[in-house]
């Protein structure tokens, strides 16, 4: 039992060390996104504050222009939809390639020192 709470608090001790190691190889930005993918950035702000749920209710007493008007919305909705899931494709593409170059680090021959990317 303490031969493995001894292993558990010393690669606890290593892994955070290693870690540092290979976010110091690593440029600030990619070494940050990956931080926050592991949830090690404790301290970061979330890029987003997070919206109040809408129910999509709306009340009108114009019933004329109702149709069109509905219509326009959905429109504009499908719109920020798009540019949403677009902005969304992009940063996880960058949060992806952030990993794999800290995977590559961790896999690499220790000592081995590269420029950060």
């Amino acid at each position: 039992m303490l031969v493995q709470q001894l292993e558990e608090v010393l690669a606890e001790v290593e892994g955070a060390q290693l870690d540092a190691d290979v976010f110091a190889q690593m440029g600030p930005d990619d070494a940050a996104l990956v931080r926050g993918a592991l949830g090690l950035d404790v301290e970061a702000e979330p890029d987003e504050e997070a919206e109040p749920d809408d129910d999509g209710f709306e009340f009108s007493l114009d019933f004329d222009d109702a149709d069109e008007a509905e219509a326009s919305e959905t429109e504009d909705d499908q719109e920020e939809e798009i540019a949403r899931l677009k902005a969304e494709i992009e940063s996880s593409g960058r949060v992806q390639a952030a990993l794999g170059t800290y995977l590559e680090l961790l896999s690499a021959p220790p000592g081995r020192v590269t420029d950060p990317i």
